[in-house]
């Protein structure tokens, strides 16, 4: 069975996100071997990597280019979007607004 890409709602999720999300110490992380996966479109790995971190991504959408994933995440974004209601219930504390949330997932917003 093959990946096909327009079967996937693909987001990721940046090193900031990460750090929050998981209660990561990045003193800690700088002494520690990282694997991603599945890593998706995250910014994780490479975020880490500036900072010294020995983190390494994988994941069976690698398989595709990135231009083909850019758009596939692009396309991703407004579908999710098209309808909230799922977010009703969930914690916004790290986003602070639904509007925050997809600035972020389109890169254009960091804390």
């Amino acid at each position: 069975m093959s990946l096909k890409l327009d079967d996937y709602l693909i987001t990721g999720r940046t090193f900031t996100e990460y750090v929050a999300f998981f209660n990561l110490d990045v003193m800690e992380l700088q002494n520690m071997r990282i694997l991603d996966y599945p890593s998706g479109a995250s910014s994780f790995v490479a975020e880490a990597k500036t900072l010294g971190i020995d983190a390494h991504g994988c994941d069976i959408l690698y398989e595709y280019d990135i231009i083909s994933i850019i758009k596939q995440a692009q396309k991703s974004i407004d579908i999710i979007y098209e309808d909230t209601s799922w977010m009703q219930g969930q914690s916004m504390s790290f986003y602070k607004s639904v509007s925050n949330h997809r600035l972020y997932c389109q890169g254009l917003l960091q804390t």
